[in-house]
C-alpha cells in the first residue's frame, strides 16, 4: 500500500474504508521518520476515508512542524474535499468535523478556518447526542 522513495511515500492500490486504518498507521509512521511528500499516484480506488487520513497526516506533521505535501492527488478525491468544503482556494485546509451514520450519511459538519476554533470533548458530544441513540454499542 505504501512505499518509501527517500523524503516520498507513494500510495497505492485501493483506499477505502476497508483498509483505510491499516494505511494512515503505515503513514504515519513514514511521516515520523522523515517522509515530507505524500505521492497518491497510484491509487487505484478510494472513497472520503482517504481524505480523513490525509488531513490527520497534515495534522501530525503540523504538530512537529514539519512540512507536509501531496502530489498526483486523483480529481475524484479533490472532489470530495471540495464538497466536504474542507479546502479553499488560495489558502488551503480548513478544520472539518464530521458525524457519518452507519449508512454513510454525514449526521454532523462543522468546518472552519484552520486554528481559529477547536472543539472540546463536550462539543462533539452535545453533536452526538443531538443525533439520538447510536445504532451500533
Amino acid at each position: 500500500m505504501i512505499r518509501r522513495d527517500g523524503s516520498r511515500m507513494v500510495v497505492g492500490g485501493p483506499v477505502t474504508l476497508a483498509n483505510v486504518a491499516t494505511v494512515l498507521e503505515e503513514g504515519r509512521l513514514q511521516i515520523s521518520e522523515g517522509v515530507r511528500v505524500v505521492d497518491l499516484s497510484e491509487v487505484t480506488e478510494l472513497d472520503s476515508s482517504l481524505l480523513a487520513a490525509l488531513l490527520a497526516w497534515l495534522r501530525d506533521a503540523r504538530a512537529k512542524e514539519h512540512e507536509l505535501s501531496f502530489t498526483h492527488v486523483p480529481e475524484a478525491l479533490q472532489t470530495i474535499a471540495r464538497l466536504y468544503g474542507v479546502v479553499l482556494p488560495g489558502v488551503g485546509t480548513r478544520r472539518a468535523v464530521f458525524v457519518v451514520d452507519e449508512e454513510g450519511v454525514v449526521r454532523y459538519r462543522n468546518v472552519h478556518a484552520l486554528g481559529l476554533r477547536f472543539h472540546t470533548v463536550e462539543d462533539l458530544r452535545e453533536a452526538l447526542a443531538s443525533l439520538g441513540e447510536p445504532a451500533i454499542g
